[in-house]
């Protein structure tokens, strides 16, 4: 299994989550990963992705339920 990466996702409305993926995603592909979570939020754009540590991620974002995110690459 290839190793999995943290990504913090940036929308333009200054919200942003974490994602977990095997390679980070162009905007465009985060777009489309992130269509129905965006829909939910009521954003449309992407300002950036940005790699994280483990270590960050989990100091900033609710890890609760982890073990069922989707992974981007995979």
């Amino acid at each position: 299994m290839p190793k999995i990466r943290y990504f913090e996702v940036m929308f333009t409305n200054g919200y942003s989550i974490c994602i977990k993926g095997v390679r980070e995603p162009s905007i465009e592909e985060a777009k489309e990963f992130l269509k129905e979570d965006m829909k939910c939020l009521g954003v449309t754009e992407i300002e950036y992705i940005e790699e994280w540590t483990l270590n960050d991620a989990l100091s900033a974002f609710d890890f609760g339920n982890e073990a069922n995110w989707p992974v981007f690459g995979m």
